[in-house]
């Protein structure tokens, strides 16, 4: 799909529920003279595509928004280049995608501006997950921009390069970037790298398990780090250069570093999903009062007191009564458009309790709802995703390995359904952490007759 606008020309583009397998460009947006785009991109699938999954090129104003999409085996994901003028107002909005297997970038922002009349950017990207990329997130801010970029509560996983990589030459307050709440682990080369002029503002992240450097700061990047977590065996776990480094309220457990509130120890991280275990020093080891985001990576209170009324280090903030959260993009039934998705119920998870699993949304596009659903128990974070293509349901992925099938359930006239979960009064159940997703039944959404929720993360608590 190629969607273009030049001179004055305007266009408006939804793209909802659509595969798009093998394909040149997956959708290519482009924008020149004084054209512009709104475009949204919402349940889609990308699968073995040579370029970009969505890429946009943009010269004017455009409102780009990708939400709960999936792109798998792609040369690239989502490219957005832009150098922009006019003083025009641009937004990217990157929601609950799942971006994997990329042969070069997962994710690739190559924005700059003019210098006699730049723009302002609003850039926000939450709660995507990039793993196993050659590079899974490469972030390039000119020194012409303007604006905020923000990403919250992302995971990146295993990249072939660096975690996350920025370069920011804009400086602030012209330009405010911040990543918070994120998880980076086990790349190849380094966790986080920080290149420029501009500064880049991380809080509460997680850096861990990386093959070379947790952090790298080259060609004079500067970072301030606040209430993070790193655990890292590689060494140097800092490579600074000619960078500038501060740090406030960051836990290593290699070194005690320089700065207000830092502390050397073992987080006691729970693998494979870097949640903070019950033990881990780091609950309530922040700063009194401080001005934090309100929810942690995975939508829980940031402030939840344990001991005391402080936040936790990094990108999880331990709760003491267990929680019952969502990750990752949902499927689609291509047929008819079904769109399951979970519905949170119930918050906590706490040993001798029931919690009850919810569901939304399995109604198809005549507003017919599917027959029944059931739920699959599983253990882990799969890497890679099981992808369901093959057996006939394009669109839809398995993200747990998975154990045991709960029993099938129906589901009302408007699309819903539930299941309790009784969690033995058990102990040694406390820190666990186990999957569950949604496979509803309807022999009309795809060959497969099943359509994939997006996935439950159980912690069990006290």
């Amino acid at each position: 799909m190629n969607v273009a606008t030049r001179d004055s020309g305007q266009a408006r583009v939804v793209v909802v529920t659509s595969r798009f397998e093998g394909c040149n460009r997956g959708v290519q947006l482009n924008s020149r003279g004084n054209g512009s785009f709104e475009a949204t991109v919402e349940r889609c699938a990308f699968r073995r595509g040579s370029f970009g999954a969505i890429e946009a090129t943009a010269s004017t104003k455009i409102a780009l928004r990708v939400t709960e999409s999936t792109m798998l085996g792609n040369d690239r994901g989502i490219v957005v280049d832009s150098l922009g003028a006019g003083f025009a107002l641009y937004t990217l909005t990157l929601e609950d995608n799942l971006i994997t297997d990329c042969t070069y970038a997962g994710l690739s922002l190559n924005i700059d501006g003019q210098p006699v009349s730049p723009p302002t950017w609003n850039i926000r990207c939450s709660r995507n997950r990039y793993e196993r990329c050659e590079e899974n997130y490469v972030v390039r801010l000119g020194a012409f921009v303007y604006g905020v970029f923000v990403s919250d509560g992302e995971i990146s996983r295993r990249s072939n390069g660096a975690g996350m990589n920025f370069t920011v030459a804009a400086p602030s307050p012209q330009l405010n970037c911040t990543v918070q709440n994120a998880i980076v682990t086990e790349a190849a080369r380094r966790g986080l790298s920080v290149a420029g002029l501009g500064v880049l503002q991380g809080r509460f992240l997680t850096l861990a398990d990386h093959q070379g450097p947790a952090i790298d700061l080259f060609a004079g990047g500067k970072l301030d780090l606040d209430h993070s977590v790193l655990d890292n065996a590689y060494a140097p776990e800092l490579r600074t250069g000619t960078g500038q480094l501060t740090m406030r309220y960051t836990s290593s457990r290699s070194a005690l570093y320089a700065g207000v509130g830092n502390l050397m120890a073992d987080p006691q991280l729970l693998r494979p999903h870097y949640k903070l275990s019950a033990a881990s020093p780091c609950i309530d080891a922040g700063q009194a009062n401080v001005a934090a985001p309100p929810l942690d990576y995975e939508g829980d209170a940031r402030v939840l007191t344990t001991k005391t009324a402080r936040v936790d280090l990094g990108a999880d903030e331990y709760s003491p009564v267990g929680s019952t959260r969502s990750f990752g993009a949902p499927g689609f039934g291509h047929q008819n458009g079904l769109l399951p998705k979970i519905e949170l119920v119930s918050t906590d998870a706490r040993i001798g309790t029931r919690v009850r699993l919810g569901l939304q949304g399995a109604v198809d596009r005549r507003g017919a709802a599917a027959p029944a659903a059931v739920l699959l128990f599983g253990v882990g974070e799969r890497l890679p995703v099981i992808d369901l293509a093959a057996a006939g349901a394009p669109g839809n992925v398995v993200y747990s390995d998975p154990l045991f099938f709960g029993a099938a359930v129906g589901i009302d006239a408007v699309g819903r359904a539930s299941f309790d979960l009784d969690i033995p009064n058990q102990p040694s159940l406390i820190g666990s952490v186990s999957a569950a997703q949604w496979l509803v039944v309807d022999r009309g959404a795809n060959a497969l007759g099943l359509v994939t929720s997006d996935s439950y993360r159980i912690t069990i608590g006290q």
